[in-house]
């Protein structure tokens, strides 16, 4: 990532923590043909942080679905 004030992020990071998560939901849309949606996936979570200074922290979650996959990240 780049950022105007700060240095690239994302070169020489390692991995501090990892988690995997199973997904078991169900949600009901405002509109559609479905009264309740599942979402049924699985979640890897890595925390990842620089290995020189600034050492700054990104956290991936990756999620992996029968008709998808999605991801998110913090900073």
């Amino acid at each position: 990532m780049q950022f105007d004030q700060a240095p690239f992020l994302g070169a020489d990071m390692k991995v501090m923590a990892k988690s995997n998560q199973e997904i078991k939901e169900t949600w009901k849309p405002i509109t559609g043909q479905y009264a309740e949606v599942l979402n049924n996936g699985n979640e890897l979570k890595l925390k990842l942080q620089e290995s020189r200074f600034p050492a700054r922290e990104l956290v991936l979650y990756l999620r992996a679905y029968n008709d998808g996959v999605a991801f998110r990240y913090e900073v």
